[in-house]
Formats: C-alpha cells, sequence, structure tokens
C-alpha cells in the first residue's frame, strides 16, 4: 500500500512538473487560427514553411487554405482556395510538396487564386502567384508522391485533363499516364507511396472482411497487397516511405497476420512489428508517421504507446527510437496531424486548441529539450511472408475424399471472388460468392462420384478434384 502510494505522488509531481515547465509553445507570430491545419511543408530551396489545411486565417493574416512562414510572419498565398465563395473555407488541403520548381498543393478544393483547378493547384514561389496546371483531375486529390522524377497522385478522380484514369495517376514533368484502379475502391484511394519500383495505394477496399492496400506494376497493373485486421473501425490511414522500410499506419490490430496495433513495416518479402504499437483502446489511431533527424513520430490520437499511459485523454505524439516507445507527459485536446523540422525547430500541426490545458493551437514548437516521460523497450517482431501475387497462396481444402462436408482455407490475400463445384459433365451443382477465408462447404447433397471446385481470385482461377464418398 505505501508503496502504491509513493509511486502515485511521484506520477503526480511528474505531471505537475511537465505542466508548469511546458513542453510546447506556440508558434508564430499570433495564435489566431480559425481551423485546422492539416498539412505541412519545408521548402528546401527557398526555406519557407508552407501550410495548408481548413483555416480561412493564420496568424491574423487571411488566408484560405493555404500559407507560408518565412521564419518571421506567415503570408497568404494570392486569394488562396475558393475565394469566389462568400462562405469560410471549409475543404481540406491533403499533401504539399515541391515538384518541377513549383509548390504543388492537393486537396478538396475548387480553385486556386484565378484558376479553375480542382483538387490539385501550384503556386510559383518566384512570381508569388497561382499557375495553371494546364491538366487537371475531374474529382479530388488526396495523396501525392515523388519517386524517381515521377509524381504520383491518388483520390476520387476518373480523368485528368483529356485522360481516362480511375483513382491515380502519374506525371513526368510534361505529361499524364493513367494508372486505373480496377477493384471497388469506395470511390477513391486515400493514399499512395511508390516503394521499390511498385506503387503502393491504400483506401476502403475489402475483400473477406480486410480493409486492404493494392500494389501496382507497369508489367502487371494493380493487384492486391497487404491487408490489416481489427474491429468495425479499422483501416489503413496512410503509408510512409522511411529508410528502408514501407511503414502502415492507422487503425488496426493485425498487417496481415502480424500484431502492431495502428503501426507496421513491411521491406517487400518481411513484417515488422512495433511491440504494443499505440493500444487497442475506442479511439487509437495513427493519423502521420514522420521521420525527424534519427527518430520516428507517430502522431494522431491515442492514449498510449508501447504499453505506457498516463492519467491523460491523448498523447498526441510519441517516439519510436532505438527500439523503444518513448511518450511526453502532456496532453493534447485533439488530434496532432503533422510534423516537420524548419530552422532547427521541432514543428507540429493539427486541430489541437490546448496542451495540458494551455492555449496551444494549431501549430506548436518543441521547447521541452531532451525530455520524456517515459521510455519502454520492444522487440521487433519479425515475420517473413510469401509473394501476394503468387498464385493461389495457401489454398487448402480437406478432407479429400469427404462424406458431406469440404473443409476450404486460404490466405486473405487470395481475395477469392467465387466458389463453383462442377459434376464430370461440367454441369455447376454449387456455387458461392465472396467466401471466407475459413468456409465449410455442405455437399451431402451430392451423390457419391467425382467433382471439381473451381476457385477463382481477381484474375485466375484453379480447379481442385474432388472424391464424394
Amino acid at each position: 500500500m505505501k508503496r502504491f502510494i509513493v509511486i502515485s505522488i511521484l506520477i503526480f509531481w511528474l505531471l505537475k512538473l511537465s505542466s508548469q515547465n511546458p513542453l510546447w509553445a506556440q508558434y508564430g507570430n499570433n495564435n489566431s487560427v480559425s481551423n485546422h491545419v492539416t498539412e505541412m511543408f519545408v521548402d528546401p530551396i527557398d526555406n519557407k514553411l508552407y501550410v495548408g489545411g481548413i483555416f480561412t486565417y493564420l496568424g491574423g493574416v487571411k488566408c484560405r487554405g493555404s500559407a507560408k512562414w518565412n521564419g518571421t510572419n506567415w503570408d497568404s498565398l494570392g486569394a488562396g482556395f475558393d475565394s469566389h465563395s462568400p462562405t469560410n473555407f471549409t475543404d481540406n488541403v491533403k499533401k504539399i510538396l515541391r515538384y518541377n520548381n513549383k509548390i504543388y498543393y492537393f486537396g478538396t478544393f475548387e480553385r486556386a487564386g484565378n484558376y479553375f483547378t480542382k483538387g490539385m493547384a501550384t503556386w510559383n514561389p518566384f512570381t508569388n502567384n497561382w499557375d495553371s496546371t494546364g491538366a487537371y483531375p475531374n474529382g479530388y486529390v488526396n495523396d501525392a508522391d515523388i519517386y524517381n522524377d515521377t509524381l504520383y497522385i491518388c483520390g476520387s478522380f476518373t480523368k485528368i485533363g483529356t485522360v481516362n484514369t480511375y483513382y491515380a495517376a502519374k506525371f513526368d514533368g510534361t505529361t499524364w499516364y493513367p494508372m486505373s484502379f480496377p477493384y471497388p475502391a469506395g470511390g477513391a484511394i486515400y493514399h499512395i507511396r511508390a516503394y521499390k519500383n511498385k506503387v503502393y495505394g491504400a483506401g476502403a477496399f475489402y475483400t473477406n472482411g480486410f480493409s486492404l492496400t493494392a500494389e501496382f506494376t507497369q508489367q502487371d497493373g494493380w493487384k492486391p497487397s497487404l491487408g490489416v485486421q481489427g474491429d468495425m473501425n479499422k483501416g489503413l490511414f496512410g503509408l510512409e516511405r522511411i529508410d528502408t522500410l514501407l511503414y502502415f499506419y492507422g487503425r488496426f490490430t493485425h498487417l496481415s497476420y502480424m500484431y502492431s496495433p495502428c503501426v507496421a513495416a513491411y521491406s517487400g518479402t518481411k513484417l515488422y512489428g512495433f511491440g504494443a504499437g499505440t493500444g487497442l483502446n475506442s479511439y487509437s489511431t495513427i493519423q502521420n508517421i514522420k521521420k525527424i533527424d534519427n527518430t520516428v513520430y507517430a502522431l494522431g490520437t491515442f492514449d498510449n504507446a508501447g504499453g505506457m499511459t498516463i492519467p491523460v485523454n491523448n498523447l498526441g505524439v510519441a517516439e519510436l527510437h532505438n527500439n523503444q516507445w518513448c511518450i511526453y507527459g502532456q496532453s493534447f485536446d485533439n488530434v496532432v496531424a503533422d510534423m516537420v523540422k524548419y530552422n532547427g525547430d521541432r514543428l507540429i500541426a493539427g486541430s489541437f486548441n490546448a496542451v495540458d490545458g494551455d492555449s496551444v493551437r494549431k501549430v506548436a514548437k518543441w521547447i521541452g529539450g531532451n525530455y520524456t516521460y517515459s521510455c519502454s523497450p520492444y522487440s521487433m517482431s519479425v515475420s517473413g511472408i510469401q509473394d501476394q501475387n503468387s498464385e493461389f497462396y495457401n489454398v487448402k481444402i480437406y478432407p479429400n475424399p469427404i462424406n458431406d462436408i469440404l473443409n476450404l482455407e486460404f490466405s486473405i490475400y487470395e481475395h477469392i471472388l467465387k466458389l463453383e463445384v462442377s459434376n464430370s459433365l461440367g454441369q455447376i451443382v454449387y456455387s458461392l460468392d465472396n467466401p471466407n477465408s475459413k468456409q465449410e462447404l455442405n455437399l451431402s447433397f451430392l451423390a457419391s462420384g467425382i467433382y471439381y471446385l473451381k476457385v477463382q481470385n481477381i484474375s485466375e482461377q484453379k480447379v481442385f478434384k474432388v472424391v464424394k464418398e
């Protein structure tokens, strides 16, 4: 009992200490921000910090969804987005990057400055004006990536200019090329990353209850790839290429069959899990993964990391460093969405208005030195996987011969769409759409004889000979 009281007092004083000595401070020359800041980008060419989000003013400056910071002041990017609308800017900026000497903004807007340019706009840092993109999507753009000098985008569009392409496309600086996604995708791909000469897309596409990614190669087009397990709200919020790994993050318990809540990684042949991740409570979600210097940061809404908790609502930021999770002792009242390093400062942005009850709105700077509340080591899990595009990976049927029940098992990555049982005359006597990965087939109504079970996935099929006794 005495030990419990001592520990409780220690925790109280540590929390009190962190509250009296803030770890995060407001960034910028004014803390008036009208709404969420969802994306930041540091331009290495002109050393400007570009931000985007769902705001109409930032730091006292009127700016619709876009702004830049020069180290001293916030500045609007012209009229910003959708200035023709008399209401506040209520759409969103999803991604900012530099490509071909211009700053590209991607999101759910319709116009940039005087140009109609749905979902994609370019800011010219030399003329300080918005430029026409020439060919623009007919829908919104959710994410973008640059790999080997090629720009990849994904979203809800079905055409860019005159090029028909569903949900994904690539641009070499001159010409747009289609990367049409052929499978049901809920009308969009939400995140895209190129990795080891393949392109991975994440979205609300499902097979057998798993939310999925898909991978694209020029030779084969799109094929299903890694999926996640979890509760009814499971999903992949994004992908990030860091060092030699592709990180998967969001809300899930497993990547494939690898346990690693809300964050895991992939090498192209192996899966990597990070211990207890950021937990399994009702709202744990990683919204972003960033590497600053030698540390990987998990950002989002979660109340524990690596099994560590403190009595707060939302940690918001956690470190993955030297095979350990580290957390801070302060609570955010809302989502932490992004992190960058600018002029030596570590900055975060999001939807938060307070840190430990103190007013810190939307954009904050780390002032806590080397402070961490607690760190916990983890043993990285490693699991080898087979190529998910191989034919009918791990499909099993048993027993064979059968009496009444035939059991079928297959990997979730097989994405089996249909089963058909035919007799020796080729007549279909049993069929089933979208079977479970562990499925019982009741064939008791069939007479004794030889039958053929056809198992069909998205692009191929395989036939098994079945004997009914």
